[in-house]
């Protein structure tokens, strides 16, 4: 007999040994919990390693005393469990691992009994994220404010803005974009990850005008984590003005190398996969940021400049598709701005649409991700799916 209590949110928990399988209840913070099955003769439970190095055992229940890795069972806690009956305590752990732990009667060492548990640590949670690009050209543009109140809607842990915030450029963001998305710093303003783009957000390799508004760099990259997620800022900006290209994509290298994160996804404003319009096509110069991308295995690439919303399936360098490894490549240009026609098409698209604002919704599971484009309201068109971090 193996009880547990279960919370609404429970993680997959493994007993193995002598006890059956059961998901158990998970403390805050990470710390797992198992049921121990205890029987009414016995008195005292240890716990100990096996084959891992562990910190201090912290213990949920009353029923538990101080010492570290052990506790005692009263004959007063358990008036229900009738003699040659058994009753399951909780043990929470600070580390996954595989545990050794043995009950005996007190004063008793040859009635000893032994078991295993082998504790598995829960999944990071999933997080929530939005992202849309070319917003705003005054602080009453309907269909910004439009995009704005549908990720009020969604609720996102975090915002990438793609770039292009303010037109005609950054120097009037106060008077337009600022006054929906804020004010600085309130609003959304605090969830926003900026990425610079050239002429709206910067117009030269000193233009100081992005960082003194984001209080970021606009030429260098950055980059955060988000539970298994490892989220990536590129300034297309740089390739424009000749900005140090090369020490960019030096400084990509390392920050794809020394991330431990399962899934990684790069955001930019000048996108390298898009079908062309009659303001933009392909930009080849960041060519050489997307191979790194791709060389480390990464999942997913964001993009704007187009005013117009694309998804495409998973490709390689040449153009291919790469279900295995490829690129998830999305262009999200619908912040409010204006929309561009679509004047021809390109390799892989599997959804495009130059008709509808809105904004990009993403789910960040431990190890993948759903997406939604979810269209202000009145808006008719979605595209939905859902990918598998490599």
């Amino acid at each position: 007999m193996v009880a547990n209590r279960l919370a609404a949110g429970t993680s997959g928990v493994v007993i193995a040994g002598s006890l059956l399988a059961v998901q158990a209840q998970t403390r805050p913070l990470g710390f797992a919990a198992q049921a121990v099955t205890v029987q009414m003769s016995e008195s005292v439970c240890r716990l100990s390693r096996t084959s891992v190095k562990i910190g201090n055992v912290r213990f949920k229940s009353m029923n538990f005393g101080r010492r570290a890795r052990s506790f005692s069972i009263a004959r007063r806690h358990t008036p229900f469990v009738r003699p040659g009956g058994t009753r399951a305590l909780t043990v929470s752990f600070g580390r996954s691992g595989r545990y050794r732990y043995v009950c005996a009667a007190r004063g008793r060492p040859l009635s000893r009994r032994t078991g295993f548990l082998r504790v598995v640590a829960p999944s990071a949670p999933d997080r929530v994220i939005t992202a849309v690009g070319d917003h705003t050209s005054s602080a009453t543009d309907p269909e910004d404010i439009a995009v704005k109140n549908a990720v009020l809607r969604i609720n996102p842990v975090a915002h990438l803005g793609i770039g292009d915030f303010q037109y005609d450029n950054i120097g009037t963001i106060l008077g337009g974009y600022d006054k929906i998305w804020g004010p600085r710093p309130k609003g959304l303003y605090p969830i926003i990850y900026p990425t610079a783009g050239p002429t709206h957000d910067v117009t030269s390799c000193t233009d100081a005008r992005y960082q003194n508004y984001w209080g970021r760099p606009a030429m260098k990259i950055y980059s955060f984590d988000l539970g298994s997620w490892h989220i990536i800022s590129l300034p297309s900006a740089a390739v424009r003005y000749r900005c140090d290209v090369a020490g960019i994509t030096t400084a990509l290298k390392a920050d794809l190398a020394s991330s431990r994160k399962r899934c990684t996804l790069a955001f930019m404003q000048e996108p390298y996969w898009t079908r062309p319009t009659g303001k933009h096509t392909r930009e080849n110069g960041v060519k050489p940021w997307v191979q790194a991308l791709y060389d480390a295995n990464a999942d997913v690439l964001l993009q704007a400049s187009n005013h117009d919303y694309q998804r495409f399936a998973p490709q390689n360098m040449s153009d291919r598709p790469d279900p295995a490894r490829g690129l998830h490549a999305f262009v999200v240009g619908t912040g409010g701005i204006s929309l561009y026609p679509f004047t021809g098409t390109a390799p892989n698209v599997e959804a495009s649409n130059d008709r509808t604002y809105g904004v990009l919704k993403m789910v960040l599971h431990a190890n993948g991700y759903d997406f939604e484009f979810v269209p202000v309201a009145g808006g008719t068109f979605t595209d939905s799916g859902s990918g598998t971090c490599h």
